[in-house]
């Protein structure tokens, strides 16, 4: 063999050797799956032009907002459930003219009144509130008492008086301011006025007296 033939030969063996050891490099260099970055297949960041730093900070920041949403209740409505909820609430005071008159009179057994030089001002029942001098619609042969308190210091009493200015019942005298006097009675049809026995001019006021728990015009039909 001439030098000429094994130099050839040698040359074409050792291209073959760099060609195998080419494609064994490549080879192992793209062992992933084809499509996918890096040599376990994962994209690599830095590769595609993005920052980890940036890609980690979106992440965090999109878990913060995940989560159920939540909606404001509004004033009217939180006022709404505190009342169902049983709270208490302010209510208005009861109002006289609100009252049915002949169902109160019908419940009512006791009289109360401030007295005063000028007249008998009525406290209770709510019918009679702030009024002077009210008439009272009383039920004949039920039991009532009447108390009431000296508001001026003056001395006086309550007397019941029929028609002819007849007393029927009366309460003691007081002068102290403040001192309270109760009068039991039993309601009868000769009661027409109440008075105070110092005072009759000023402090009076009128009796109607209902027929066994009826309206005279319903005891008359």
């Amino acid at each position: 063999m001439s030098d000429d033939t094994f130099d050839s030969g040698l040359d074409r063996r050792s291209m073959l050797g760099l060609v195998v050891a080419s494609a064994s490099s490549l080879a192992l260099a793209g062992c992933g799956e084809p499509g996918e970055g890096g040599p376990d297949g994962v994209e690599d960041p830095e590769e595609e032009g993005q920052d980890p730093a940036a890609t980690q900070d979106a992440e965090e920041e999109a878990d913060e907002t995940d989560g159920p949403d939540t909606e404001e209740i509004p004033e009217e409505a939180a006022d709404e459930d505190a009342d169902e909820n049983g709270e208490e609430t302010e209510t208005d005071p009861i109002d006289a003219d609100d009252v049915d008159a002949d169902d109160e009179w019908a419940e009512t057994d006791q009289i109360v009144f401030e007295a005063f030089r000028s007249a008998w001002n009525g406290v209770s029942p709510t019918v009679i509130r702030e009024e002077e001098n009210p008439t009272l619609e009383l039920y004949a042969g039920r039991e009532y008492e009447v108390v009431w308190q000296n508001e001026d210091g003056l001395d006086h009493n309550f007397e019941i008086r029929d028609g002819e200015d007849e007393q029927l019942e009366a309460s003691d005298y007081v002068d102290e301011d403040g001192e309270t006097v109760t009068l039991e009675f039993l309601a009868t049809v000769e009661m027409e006025t109440y008075v105070c026995g110092n005072h009759p001019d000023e402090m009076v006021g009128e009796i109607d007296i209902r027929a066994d728990g009826t309206d005279d015009a319903e005891a008359t039909d």
